[in-house]
Order: structure tokens, then C-alpha cells, then sequence
């Protein structure tokens, strides 16, 4: 007969097991207090909040004012929250750190399923506390539900292809979760339109012998198709023709001329950066220098911009809608201001 396991192995057990959990629950109330004691709005909060604020939902769905976007699911429940809690910035905010609480609640998922108790911890760690998630999850962008849905599809996608053939049932709920969070994510995460080709991929790849399953793959193919047509045709393609918003963000973006070469030395050229921003860690921080940005097009009008900065950034949005607009119908403004 052995013997027993002695109570300081099974007490550090127990503590390495409650580990990623501990940090998430600390990383929830991180973003619960942030958004509670957050920074007033800044300028790019207050001018999504204007259009929130001032259009109907069916104006929602086209060009936006004081050239920004976002996914049209994410304008209508923004939307929603407005009319229903008020235009506070506790209000407005609220769906944004929603999406940061589910992020780290994801990232938990995801640790405990696939990683070890050290490698789930470290994630947690990073979706909790990482300086630019923890940031954004409380701003009024659409950012922090890209990150959530950026990292829900992925593993839901896995999920899905690891299920085991043996188990059609089981791995038929998976796709159908997998598929549903795809259909629904896309309307209020740009990011998710960005995983989910390849999220698509892996499960198709993995199920390409189970007949039955394929055409179900196949099907939903089409009905996925068709959500995303028409989320194109109602928001997305207003921001992708709108000349401002493609200037100012084609640094993020490789050159159209680059080719197949260039775009992977482009994209290996972004891996400090990314990892500085928006992951968190101080990879390559002391030899990545961000690179100057010419002042040209719309940003030529930045001198204005940045006196709004300065004067509305605590300022109520009535307020400060009241001071963008006599900027924006100053005589010397460009029609086009550049986003701070």
C-alpha cells in the first residue's frame, strides 16, 4: 500500500491550480475599477459619442460624422445603452469594459483548456494587466471587443476542430457554437472579420472527412458570407472609402506595392512593435522608435486639433460638441480634420 501524499504537495497543488483564477478575478475588478474612476472622455471618445448621441440607429448604418467608425453591431448597441442609461461616461463606457471583462474571462478559458497553470497564468496576466488592453477596455472604441472576439474565435475554432470524430454529436455543437460566435462577433469586432477566414480553415481542414459535417461547413459558408455582405454594405464599406481614415491609419498597413517579399519583411518588421503595442511587454522597446509621421492631408489642420485636445478634453459632450463645431465651421478648417 503507498502512502499518502504529503499536505504541503497537495496544498501547492492546490495553490498552482487557483492561480489564473485569482489573477483573472483580480484582472475583472482592474477593469470594473477603471472604468468606475476613468479618465474623462478625449476628443476621438466624445466625437463617436456625438453620433451616437445625435443619429438615429438607420443613420448609423452609413458615413459617419467627423470621420470615424466602427462595426455597425457595436454602433446599435452603444446606441441602445445611450438611450436606456444616459450619455454619462459611466454609460458610455459600459460596453467597452463589458467586452474587457469577457476578454479576461476568455483568456482564462483559454489558459485552463490548452496551457499549463504557468503559461495560463502568464496570459491572464497579459489580458488583464497588459498596458494597452487594460487601456482600451475602458475607452469608448471598439477595441476591446476586437480583442475579446480576436481571441474568443480562435479558440472556439480549435475547440471545434479537436472534438473528436468519434463524437459527431459533440463535435456538431462545437461548429455550431464556433459558427454562431462568427456570425455575431463580426457585427461589433472588425478583428473578428480579420481571424475567421483561417478560424474557418482549421475546422474545415479537420472535418473534411466527415461528409455530413463538411456540408454543414459548406452551408454556413454561404449564410456567413451573406452576414458579412451585408455588414459591408451597411458600414463597412463607408469607412473603407473614406479618404481621411485611409490616410491617416496606412501606416498600419503594408505598402500596396510591396509584393509578396516585402509584405513579409513589412510584417517581420511589426513584431517589436506589436509586441510593445497593443500586447504589453517591453520586447525590443529599447531599439523600436516610433517613426515620424508626415503632416500632410488632413493632418495638416492638427494645430486645431490639438487646441481641441486641450480645451475639450474635459469638457461635457454638449460642450464640446458646441467648440468641434466652431472649429469645424472655422473658415481655415479643412474639411477633413485629422483624428488626434
Amino acid at each position: 500500500m503507498g502512502l499518502p501524499p504529503r499536505h504541503e504537495d497537495t496544498k501547492g497543488r492546490k495553490l498552482a491550480v487557483s492561480a489564473p483564477v485569482v489573477v483573472a478575478a483580480i484582472g475583472v475588478l482592474l477593469v470594473v475599477y477603471q472604468w468606475a474612476n476613468a479618465r474623462p472622455l478625449w476628443l476621438d471618445e466624445e466625437m463617436i459619442a456625438l453620433n451616437l448621441r445625435d443619429r438615429g440607429f438607420a443613420s448609423l448604418a452609413g458615413p459617419l460624422w467627423l470621420d470615424q467608425s466602427a462595426p455597425l453591431g457595436w454602433l446599435f448597441l452603444q446606441r441602445l445603452v445611450l438611450l436606456t442609461l444616459g450619455t454619462s461616461e459611466l454609460a458610455l463606457r459600459a460596453v467597452p469594459a463589458a467586452f474587457g471583462v469577457a476578454t479576461v474571462l476568455a483568456a482564462l478559458y483559454v489558459g485552463e483548456r490548452w496551457l499549463t497553470k504557468v503559461g495560463s497564468t502568464v496570459l491572464v496576466l497579459l489580458c488583464s494587466f497588459g498596458q494597452w488592453i487594460s487601456f482600451y477596455a475602458v475607452e469608448l472604441k471598439s477595441y476591446s471587443a476586437d480583442t475579446f472576439f480576436g481571441l474568443l474565435l480562435p479558440a472556439l475554432a480549435v475547440s471545434a476542430a479537436a472534438a473528436s470524430p468519434s463524437s459527431p454529436g459533440t463535435r456538431r455543437r462545437a461548429i455550431f457554437v464556433w459558427l454562431v460566435a462568427a456570425a455575431v462577433g463580426h457585427w461589433f469586432s472588425l478583428g473578428a472579420l480579420l481571424v475567421l477566414p483561417a478560424c474557418y480553415a482549421v475546422i474545415a481542414i479537420s472535418a473534411r472527412r466527415q461528409r455530413e459535417l463538411f456540408q454543414l461547413l459548406a452551408t454556413a459558408a454561404l449564410l456567413l458570407a451573406a452576414s458579412i455582405g451585408a455588414h459591408y454594405f451597411l458600414g463597412i464599406r463607408h469607412t473603407q472609402g473614406n479618404e481621411s481614415l485611409r490616410q491617416f491609419w496606412q501606416f498600419a498597413f503594408p505598402p500596396l506595392d510591396a509584393g509578396a517579399a516585402g509584405t513579409l519583411q513589412w510584417l517581420y518588421s511589426q513584431l517589436a512593435p506589436f509586441a510593445l503595442k497593443p500586447v504589453g511587454t517591453a520586447w525590443a522597446a529599447a531599439s523600436t522608435r516610433p517613426s515620424p509621421r508626415r503632416s500632410s492631408g488632413p493632418e495638416a489642420s492638427g494645430g486645431r486639433c490639438r487646441t481641441f485636445c486641450r480645451t475639450g478634453r474635459r469638457t461635457p459632450i454638449g460642450a464640446s460638441s458646441n467648440l468641434f463645431a466652431a472649429v469645424w465651421r472655422s473658415p481655415s478648417a479643412s474639411p477633413h480634420p485629422a483624428p488626434c
